[in-house]
């Protein structure tokens, strides 16, 4: 390989990464502006800053589960109709869950005072609610997932007892026997 075809190469690479960059603080900072004038009315109201944080957290637990169902590896049984969706299908089905996970959380974070912003800048105003609602957001997305957690554990400790109970009635209906020790 010749020096000319490295060199353009890693140059090529390197325009690559500084775009990858560009896009992505150009997108970030298109979202922290429409956070920055869509929170102070959505949080302004009394009350307001505990429901919405509360439902942005529901929707990230929710979010996230569908995340995981979509990213699973595929089961034989995977729909009720037996036919798998296809993996365009299941990508923008996981892309949207992904978006449901993590855009609220991404919301209630913008909305909160920058680090090193000060409150005399514009765009940097103090919104209120916003910590109000990043609690609430805690409270409801931990309050769901334990749920969901607890009611996939007692599901799947039900599954184990019904098949400890069928092999049990298997047992006792051989006598406890191997088909070859009966046999004798």
């Amino acid at each position: 390989m010749s020096r000319t075809r490295t060199g353009t190469g890693v140059a090529a690479a390197g325009v690559a990464v500084v775009a990858a960059a560009a896009v992505a603080f150009l997108a970030l900072g298109t979202w922290r502006r429409f956070v920055r004038t869509t929170a102070p009315d959505l949080l302004g109201r009394p009350g307001a800053p505990w429901v919405v944080g509360a439902a942005l957290g529901l929707l990230t637990v929710i979010g996230a589960t569908y995340l995981l169902r979509f990213t699973a590896p595929a089961s034989p049984s995977t729909s009720a109709s037996g036919t798998t969706p296809s993996k365009a299908v299941q990508g923008i089905a996981a892309a949207a869950s992904a978006v449901a996970a993590f855009g609220p959380l991404m919301y209630v974070l913008a909305a909160l005072p920058g680090r090193n912003c000060p409150a005399y800048r514009q765009g940097c105003e103090h919104i209120t609610g916003a910590w109000s609602a990043l609690a609430a957001y805690v409270i409801g997305a931990a309050a769901l997932a334990w749920l969901l957690r607890h009611r996939h554990t007692t599901r799947a400790e039900a599954r184990r007892a019904e098949e400890r109970e069928r092999l049990r009635k298997l047992r006792r209906r051989g006598g406890g026997k191997s088909r070859a020790a009966r046999r004798s």
